[in-house]
């Protein structure tokens, strides 16, 4: 099998320090030891999160993270906007439909971001919240957190609900300032850890209003909460992940969040000016691009499943195809986590390679050249 390299939307790579420290020997997860490992992680999270509230890990997936979330602080039949624009835009639309919420739903064309006027004119006075991806990693879209934030402190009694799976250590989101009451990210994106954990983000509001009863049994972040706030957890959790995510984020304070953010607004950078030198048209526009995932438009004569398979198999590079009514019309490139610049040239260069027959600047690499030059002038 061919080394892998990864630039999938998630997983993404784990570098040697997070494999080493997810090989450390099993301790209890009732002990001082653990307790420590977690007062460690949570007060880590909380800078990066960017909030005087709290943040919590969940033995869980994503998903897990923003159905907690929801069934912690909403009741049946409570209004709730939720902006569908790809697909996770429509999980969090089928999350809220589950729970019987009264979902209104702002419906934006795949691979464009949706505007803060649209959201604002969605809220009545029974709405309860608002729930948006930071990132549609189905897309490639960022939608204006910044922007809704601000104007939603307006309507203190709505929560702001943000999934920022494909978004958290890509963006610089703070919580406090960006107004948001609940952050959901997870370990596989950014973070650079096995999938397997979600980290959710309270805001004191949001704290405030989480249920103490009919709030599910598992996934009850009042009771998750009243644990953690001992160093312990409500049921066993998964504590070598707890490690590899401590490790991660130790990393990420070495590099510096200012850094990490520059880095990959780079990354981004690079990627659009590689696939435009290509002749390749982009999916997103400038303003609604992503800094960790880009998004392209396959040509036309490009069978997108047999030609990733074929990177895949035989240059060890693996990116993303479309998802439901994008399959075989676009492919997408994650660029976030631990992957670096010089990474990015090279993957372009095995995709130019790839397509040289198809594209005519691919066979002089005029794409990787392209993102070589952007790297080298930022320097």
């Amino acid at each position: 099998m061919k080394d892998i390299r990864l630039f999938t939307p998630g997983p993404t790579p784990v570098p040697e320090r997070i494999r080493k420290a997810g090989a450390q020997m099993m301790i209890h997860h009732r002990s001082l030891e653990f307790e420590n490992i977690l007062q460690a992680l949570r007060a880590k999270l909380k800078l990066l999160y960017g909030t005087k509230g709290e943040v919590v890990a969940l033995c869980s997936s994503g998903t897990g993270g923003l159905e907690a979330s929801m069934v912690s602080l909403f009741n049946k039949g409570d209004e709730v906007v939720v902006i569908e624009a790809g697909k996770f835009g429509q999980r969090l639309e089928q999350i809220c439909k589950a729970y019987e919420f009264n979902v209104t739903t702002i419906h934006v064309p795949w691979g464009q971001a949706v505007t803060s006027d649209d959201v604002i004119a969605q809220i009545t006075p029974r709405t309860r919240a608002i729930c948006i991806q930071a990132c549609e990693s189905s897309t490639g879209a960022f939608h204006p957190i910044y922007e809704i934030g601000k104007k939603l402190k307006e309507f203190p009694n709505i929560i702001f609900m943000v999934d920022a799976i494909t978004a958290l250590g890509v963006h610089d989101l703070n919580m406090d300032r960006d107004g948001i009451d609940v952050l959901v990210g997870a370990s596989q994106k950014a973070f650079m850890c096995p999938p397997g954990l979600a980290t959710v983000g309270l805001s004191l509001k949001a704290i405030d209003c989480l249920k103490k009863d009919h709030a599910g049994y598992y996934f009850s972040l009042a009771k998750e909460l009243a644990a953690q706030r001992k160093n312990t957890t409500a049921y066993t959790p998964a504590i070598s992940l707890c490690v590899q995510l401590l490790e991660a984020l130790k990393i990420m304070e070495e590099e510096g969040f200012a850094n990490i953010f520059k880095r990959h607004l780079l990354m981004r950078n690079m990627t659009r000016s590689a696939f435009r030198a290509l002749d390749l048209e982009l999916f997103n526009t400038e303003a609604d691009a992503s800094n960790g995932i880009t998004v392209v438009t396959a040509p036309g004569d490009l069978n997108v499943k047999g030609w990733l398979k074929t990177l895949k198999n035989e240059e060890g590079l693996w990116l993303a195809g479309g998802q439901d009514i994008l399959e075989e019309k676009i492919f997408r490139m994650a660029h976030m986590g631990a992957i670096q610049p010089d990474d990015v040239v090279g993957a372009i260069y095995t995709v130019e390679s790839s397509l040289s027959s198809v594209l005519p600047k691919a066979s002089t690499h005029e794409g990787s050249k392209a993102a070589k030059k952007m790297w080298c002038e930022s320097q």
